[in-house]
């Protein structure tokens, strides 16, 4: 009868939305771990934003004397802790206000408060409840957890651990090979008083170091020794195996999972807002998965993260290298694209300041890698990003490409060029046939000032070209040269192509055979040579 009143009053308090949807515990979907997973979003969140949190928990008990008790917190985040802790202190007196009103009170001694932030050391702020000054600890419990104010969780593991050795002592008492319980009695002793303890809370604390993680194996695989009356020396693969039990790591990824299937019954939840948008995993599991692969594929090499971002008009981009940390600001209209490259370059800048050594760049844009790869970008700052992939592909994307279309017909892109700049090129052409006697000729041209050959001293067949090329126009510039021998036998053609930049597009990375010798002066400046008046 009970049950059945319980029932029903549940699904008439849910169909007239008289619960609130934050109230975890006790309602169907909602249990506290999703109490913990908002609230350790929450401050990931903040933490990466550069923004400090306060947290104060509390311990409510009722005016008269009564059986029952209430745990909750307050918590809030700003970059300027003055301001942060002045709203926290309006937030704990409409609190305690409403307390008073309503006949609770509160036990000073066990509420206390932590201070989230990225600083080693900082003085607490000072937080006041019914005259007494809050106590700001490095730990606190909610929840059944242990939360720190690093979100290390190293206190709630070394508490879990001490508190398995307590329980291991009931497994000893009842193991034995002819007095002790059967093995199916015992595996359910385990799962009872270990393993759930081990569940709860797993998902959350999943992402910490695997040394941290480590400190629960032993316990682990202890307990399933008891159970299956193995020896010391029995490898824990057939543990797992004989006791029908995963690896502590395999099974805290089946609870993430079933976890996360059980939020997508609830869309529209602040829990399932506060997950990772990718919704394949809660974002504390996808960051401890791209540690995991880092420290698999990357462990040799050093690190080096950039990243670029647009907030209120600001541009800017950061790049981080160990304790070495650069950022910069850019002008207002400044696309995250371009701050993105900025970092990208900055970070090559900080390679070539060590050469002996081996660096991975990590960028978030894949839209940065796509544009690096593609050598003939409209980007102008494309060129300055050097993409290492294998010596060959350097040499090819910083020399002069010369394609030969026929015996008679050449091509040749020479990169990119500056508007009013004057350069010197030279490059090997290598013929079909002999390359003596062959003598350059000379057409009008606006772009092309001389054009001289020589035969190489190297191969009979190659030929020296050199030019002297004035960028006169944006875009495209495309012209013609001709190559004709002495007795007018031969004649050849060389068509380059060069993509000019105009004005405030960026200065070019020229390739190697390509030297600016002088810049024009235009006649039309935006400066006016007007004296004034006489």
């Amino acid at each position: 009868m009970e049950k059945i009143v319980n029932i029903r009053l549940t699904r008439w308090l849910e169909a007239d939305k008289l619960v609130n949807s934050v109230q975890f515990g006790f309602h169907q979907n909602r249990g506290t771990i999703d109490a913990l997973v908002r609230l350790q979003n929450y401050l990931v969140a903040n933490l990466d934003e550069r923004r400090q949190t306060l947290c104060v928990f509390f311990d409510l008990h009722k005016a008269y004397y009564t059986a029952w008790s209430v745990s909750f917190m307050l918590y809030s985040s700003f970059a300027h802790l003055p301001a942060l802790s002045h709203r926290m202190q309006v937030a704990i007196n409409n609190v305690n206000n409403w307390a008073t009103e309503h006949g609770f009170v509160f036990s000073p001694e066990k509420i206390v408060g932590l201070h989230f932030q990225r600083r080693n050391r900082c003085n607490p702020p000072r937080l006041v409840l019914q005259g007494r000054i809050v106590n700001f600890v490095r730990s606190a419990e909610f929840l059944e957890m242990i939360v720190d104010d690093k979100l290390s969780w190293t206190p709630h593991l070394n508490f879990l651990k001490l508190e398995f050795t307590r329980r291991m002592n009931i497994l000893k008492c009842l193991s034995g090979l002819s007095s002790g319980a059967d093995r199916a009695t015992m595996l359910r002793l385990y799962r009872t008083l270990i393993r759930s303890k081990l569940n709860y809370g797993c998902v959350v604390y999943q992402h910490v170091r695997e040394t941290n993680l480590a400190k629960l194996d032993p316990v682990h695989h202890a307990a399933l020794r008891l159970c299956t009356s193995a020896f010391r020396a029995s490898p824990v693969v057939s543990l797992c195996v004989e006791g029908g039990e995963p690896p502590l790591w395999a099974r805290r990824l089946l609870l993430s999972l079933q976890y996360l299937t059980r939020l997508e019954q609830l869309p529209l939840s602040s829990t399932w807002m506060s997950v990772h948008a990718s919704r394949i995993l809660p974002a504390n599991v996808m960051r401890g998965l791209f540690l995991e692969h880092v420290a698999d594929k990357y462990a040799a090499s050093v690190k080096i993260y950039t990243d670029g971002s647009k907030s209120g008009g600001a541009v800017g981009c950061s790049v981080v290298l160990g304790e070495v940390v650069r950022a910069g600001r850019f002008l207002l209209g400044t696309s995250v694209f371009t701050s993105e490259l900025y970092g990208v370059i900055e970070a090559l800048q900080l390679i070539e300041e060590h050469p002996n050594r081996y660096f991975t760049v990590f960028t978030d844009s894949k839209n940065i890698i796509d544009a690096i790869q593609v050598y003939a970008s409209s980007h102008p700052i494309i060129g300055h990003v050097k993409f290492l992939v294998d010596p060959e592909e350097i040499e090819r994307h910083s020399t002069i490409n010369v394609v030969c279309v026929d015996d008679k017909n050449y091509q040749a892109h020479i990169g990119f060029l500056q508007l009013n700049h004057r350069y010197q090129v030279k490059f090997p052409l290598r013929l079909q046939s002999s390359a003596a006697n062959f003598k350059a000729l000379l057409q009008p041209s606006l772009a092309v000032k001389s054009f001289e050959v020589e035969v190489s001293s190297q191969c009979e067949e190659e030929l020296l070209v050199t030019l002297e090329l004035l960028a006169y126009k944006t875009k495209l510039l495309r012209e013609k040269l001709v190559l004709v021998r002495a007795d007018q036998s031969d004649r050849i053609t060389i068509t380059f192509s060069a993509r000019v930049l105009g004005p405030g597009q960026g200065t070019p990375s020229l390739l190697n055979g390509v030297k600016q010798i002088s810049v024009e002066l235009v006649g039309d400046s935006e400066v006016s040579d007007w004296q004034g008046f006489d």
